[in-house]
C-alpha cells in the first residue's frame, strides 16, 4: 500500500532500469534469468509519478508511458483509486508528459486505448516534433 504525506507534491519511483526493463526480452544473462525463475526480481522501465495531494483526489502525473504502465498504475492504485463511471476500473492518470520517442518512453500509451484502460481525454504532454508524430501515427 502505498502511503503519501498530505498537502505536497511527491515524486515516486514506478522504475528504475533501461526501456525493456528486467528481465530483458531475449537475455540470458545471469540477472535475467533470476528474474525470469523469480518474479520478486523483476524490475519496471524507468518511469516517475507526480503525486499532488494538496487536493482530493490528488493529481497524478506520469513522467513517461513505459511498456510495464499497467503495473506502475497498479502501483498507485490506492493513490489512483476507483474510476467514477467504472468502479471495478482505476481511475486514469491526469496526465503524461513524455520525454522522448524511444520505446521504453511511449510503448505504454497502446495499453491507454479502448481494447485496455480506454481512457477519455487524457493530456499528454510532448515536444512538438514528438507530440507531431503521435498524432500521425495511427495507432496512437
Amino acid at each position: 500500500m502505498l502511503s503519501l504525506p498530505p498537502n505536497q507534491v511527491t515524486a515516486v519511483i514506478l522504475g528504475i532500469m533501461q526501456d525493456g526493463g528486467l528481465p530483458h526480452i531475449g537475455c540470458r544473462c545471469d540477472r535475467c534469468v533470476a528474474a525470469y525463475d523469480d518474479s520478486r526480481q523483476t524490475e519496471y522501465a524507468a518511469c516517475l509519478a507526480l503525486v499532488d495531494t494538496r487536493q482530493t483526489p490528488a493529481l497524478v502525473y506520469l513522467i513517461d508511458a513505459t511498456p510495464d504502465i499497467k503495473f506502475q498504475l497498479d502501483m498507485l492504485a490506492d493513490v489512483l483509486g476507483a474510476h467514477p463511471q467504472r468502479p471495478y476500473r482505476l481511475r486514469q492518470p491526469d496526465g503524461i508528459f513524455l520525454t522522448h520517442g524511444h520505446m521504453g518512453h511511449t510503448a505504454g500509451l497502446a495499453q491507454l486505448g479502448p481494447e485496455a484502460m480506454a481512457v477519455e481525454g487524457l493530456r499528454i504532454f510532448a515536444a512538438s516534433d514528438l507530440n507531431n508524430l503521435l498524432l500521425a501515427t495511427p495507432l496512437w
